[in-house]
């Protein structure tokens, strides 16, 4: 207790010591003292003016200003330059060239960066990213050859954390001087500059048009007796005194080698991303409606207010549940049309960004803003994320009733983002107010909220990864299997530790080159269907008790206690030991010796007998299943227990399934499963859902139903359960499949709920049986057994996952793959049947292995 209580003293008294020497006089080494004495002996009156002057200068400008500053620098010996708008690159190759023209170094200054802003910083309570924000921005100033932060004192910063930030700075021999304000107000009346005046300041910021008035209004004032000759000197001595100081770099050249990359680095990326998620405000959680919860049974639509709609904000909320969006313009639509379009959902999540409104008089479409909002508030709901300014709070009245109220202080797309994410529990909020807004919220106050273990975005060093080669390796091997014909498109999604890092899209839907893949695009999971849409239902039947996985198949399927398959266990099953044969190729015996239908069996009408979808325009007889059922009984088993992939089983699950639980199998998973992770695109028939055009489309199937798949499961026997089966079937957005990936990465839970114990997790996930040398999980394929021991050329899915890793490929071109120990997930899906299966390439060149193996090449060691 003593010793934090003296190490608080320690740093306020260091912190002190920095505000009072806030432009520190550093220790000048004697010989550099001699060199002070030396200039400023050989600097007339006018010169020593001169050296307290700093110039506005613009490295956007023309040929004129760059002249103008250069006789400046070489005929009245001005002290610095003051750089403002303009590109880097040419701001350093001018500070070189003006550094030539002046016998005596110039110091250059700049304003901090912008990002983020003074409130954004302000309103972060983690000391330590301040003195980190610091840092960096003394590392960018020297790399831009700049040696002076310039800058106006500010009331929205705490003393102890400006302490903190100028610290960090000097730490990178940069000097820090707040006088800005008061300079260039001495500067506009020259006539009236006193010793007082020029003493409390550093540096006279002047236009390069005023230099000469400024220069003979101080010299005027010293004939005149209004400033000492004395100050002057010593104002003078003290600005030389800063180009003698130790770390000086006024006559280095800077180097212009990858400025632009060395100034937004990796680290300065992560940091400002840090500062504004930090900084993010909550002001009101009535009932803790912040994070959103219950996403399986909330309906939600989203608002947008004002002539800014807002778009990466509502992008981002889209990826964590279904949402409805509206817009509403004020001044031109009508307010009781969009609030019967509000009527039947459960929370309305708005922002509200009026940056674009500037030119406009705001108060009434303040004063319609808040009178809507106060009657939605009274029905509905609310949570309101006000981005930019944060005073608007005072002009919406009643804003202070919305359920939940956060403010970020800036609109930009990070702050978009993050806003989005902190509602879905991805983040959480730790921001407070940096100033008074009014009696409700007062410069300090702010709420805390906890994050829900739902899939964030980030870049890849957040989570330990190299995004250059994580980037550079994924492009290569996607447009390598694009360029070879491979898929007409891909996409890819990767994360780590809960973040997805990457997701990216390559090609076409088709190779005709019409339709871009979207990231919202809807695939054919194929046999990733197993894990995903039987998988968890089973697990959550184990869980509640109701199948034991070492019981008899025939259990639960009483027509096999007089088979071949009586004996066979779930366990065995489910680890494809059981001797199953791999497949039956039921449509066969669906077709005429011409290959036409049997009528008895397909109607291109759908009726109450014939309402199982095959494909479009093609429905096959309800009853025609239970033959199916016959053939898989019927079908033989190997004397030989070892390793035979084998999907029959999966025929029966939805069966068992909807016997065990009372429920439909579809409406199961979805009610128990998908809606609650906020998975609502995760759905069998998904023509029935989502237009065409943003289903990615299959083969063309010329030999069991004659027609372009699209819309419709491609493997032919889920096709014949009505494409609602255990093998096959399930279609999804890839950041849906994410998130169920994350939650069996995360051992069965996501989002604050277990869906599945880890007990169960733990053994569906787990080797059933190695010492047969079969790889396989309960359902879940896995690396091969001893996978690090083998040859490469044998290792599978590759030669870094590790043994805990799990996932499952699809035979439409589809892959998803996690590994606990490294925390990696892995979502890969294409349309390699497009438009025949006999398209093997995806195989042969290896492309889902290679990428898998690239993120593990990717991790920063």
């Amino acid at each position: 207790m003593l010793k934090n209580t003296l190490s608080r003293l320690v740093l306020t008294s260091l912190i002190a010591f920095h505000l009072i020497n806030s432009y520190p006089q550093q220790n000048i080494p004697e010989t550099d003292m001699q060199w002070v004495d030396s200039v400023f002996r050989t600097l007339k009156l006018e010169e020593q003016i001169s050296q307290l002057i700093i110039v506005d200068s613009y490295s956007d400008r023309d040929i004129n200003h760059e002249a103008e500053l250069t006789s400046l620098i070489r005929n009245n010996k001005i002290g610095g330059l003051f750089f403002h708008k303009g590109s880097p690159s040419k701001q350093v190759v001018l500070s070189d060239f003006y550094q030539s023209q002046s016998k005596i170094p110039l110091i250059m200054a700049m304003n901090p960066d912008p990002r983020p802003g003074n409130l954004t910083m302000a309103a972060v309570k983690n000391d330590s990213l301040i003195y980190m924000a610091g840092k960096e921005q003394g590392r960018k100033f020297c790399r831009l050859g700049i040696q002076l932060c310039l800058t106006e004192a500010t009331d929205t910063w705490s003393k102890k954390k400006e302490g903190l930030y100028i610290m960090a700075m000097q730490s990178e021999k940069i000097f820090y001087d707040t006088t800005l304000s008061r300079s260039l107000a001495a500067v506009k009346e020259p006539e009236k500059i006193t010793d007082h005046i020029l003493s409390s300041v550093n540096y006279l910021v002047s236009s390069p048009q005023n230099v000469n008035k400024l220069i003979a209004g101080i010299k005027n004032a010293v004939f005149s007796g209004q400033i000492s000759r004395q100050v002057l000197e010593k104002q003078c001595r003290k600005a030389l005194a800063a180009k003698a100081s130790p770390g000086f770099s006024g006559r280095e050249k800077i180097n212009e080698k990858e400025l632009l990359s060395d100034l937004n680095n990796t680290g300065s990326r992560i940091l400002i991303r840090k500062l504004l998620k930090e900084s993010i405000t909550v002001l009101n959680n009535y009932g803790s409606i912040i994070p959103v919860k219950n996403l399986g049974t909330c309906r939600i639509a989203s608002l947008s207010i004002g002539d800014d709609k807002l778009p990466h904000y509502y992008k981002m909320l889209d990826k964590y549940s279904r949402i409805d969006h509206y817009d509403w313009d004020p001044e031109t639509q009508d307010f009781s049309d969009l609030l019967r379009s509000l009527e039947g959902y459960d929370l309305l999540i708005t922002g509200i960004s009026l940056s674009g409104c500037k030119d406009h008089n705001l108060q009434p479409v303040y004063s319609l803003i808040s009178d809507s909002l106060s009657i939605i508030q009274d029905s509905l709901n609310t949570i309101i994320s006000i981005f930019g300014e944060p005073f608007i709070l005072n002009d919406l009245h009643g804003i202070d009733k919305a359920g939940g109220l956060l403010l970020t202080y800036e609109d930009s797309r990070l702050a978009q983002e993050m806003a989005a994410q902190l509602i879905f529990g991805a983040i959480a909020a730790r921001g407070s107010l940096p100033l008074n807004i009014n009696k409700n919220y007062t410069k300090g106050y702010g709420l805390e909220t906890n994050e829900l273990s739902r899939l964030g975005f980030a870049i890849p060093e957040e989570v330990g990864l190299d995004s250059k080669k994580l980037n550079n390796t994924i492009d290569s091997i996607a447009m390598l299997g694009l360029n070879a014909g491979a898929y007409p498109g891909c996409q890819v999604l990767v994360a780590r530790n809960g973040k997805i890092v990457l997701h990216k899209t390559y090609g076409y839907h088709t190779y005709e080159n019409r339709n871009p893949v979207n990231k919202n695009d809807i695939y054919d999971f194929a046999s990733v269907t197993k894990i995903t849409g039987t998988l968890p239902a089973l697990m959550r039947l184990v869980d509640e008790g109701k199948i034991d996985i070492d019981d008899k198949l025939s259990k639960y399927w009483p027509d096999f206690k007089h088979s071949n398959k009586s004996e066979l266990s779930i366990r065995e099953i489910l680890a494809h030991q059981s001797g199953m044969i791999p497949y039956i190729k039921f449509w066969e015996k669906t077709l005429k010796k011409n290959g036409t239908y049997k009528t008895r069996i397909f109607k291109h009408d759908s009726s109450e007998k014939f309402c199982d979808p095959v494909a479009a325009g093609l429905y096959m007889n309800k009853n025609y299943r239970k033959k199916m059922y016959k053939e898989i009984k019927r079908s033989p088993v190997s004397e030989e227990k070892k390793y035979v992939y084998s999907g029959l089983s999966f025929y029966l699950y939805p069966q068992i399934i909807e016997n065990l639980s009372g429920s439909n199998y579809e409406t199961y998973v979805k009610t128990n499963i998908y809606r609650p992770l906020g998975a609502y695109s995760l759905t069998y028939t998904p023509s029935y859902h989502f237009p065409l055009q943003q289903i990615i489309p299959t083969e063309y199937d010329s030999f069991f139903r004659h027609m372009q798949l699209h819309g419709y499961v491609h493997d032919e026997g889920a096709a014949m359960m009505g494409g609602v089966s255990g093998n096959a079937g399930l279609f999804g957005k890839a950041v849906d499949l994410a998130k169920l990936m994350d939650m069996y990465l995360n051992m069965g839970y996501y989002g604050d709920k277990q869906f599945i114990s880890e007990k169960t997790m733990r053994e569906f996930t787990a080797y059933q049986y190695p010492d047969n040398n079969n790889r396989r999980g309960l359902g879940f394929d896995k690396p091969k057994v001893n996978n690090r021991e083998l040859p490469a050329e044998e290792q599978y899915p590759t030669g870094s996952v590790s043994a805990s890793s799990f996932g499952h490929s699809g035979y439409t071109g589809t892959f998803t793959w996690v590994d606990p120990e490294e925390q990696i997930l892995l979502v890969f899906l294409s349309n390699r049947v497009y438009p025949t299966r006999n398209n093997s390439l995806l195989y042969k060149m290896n492309i889902r292995p290679a990428i898998l193996e690239s993120i593990y090449s990717s991790i920063i060691q």
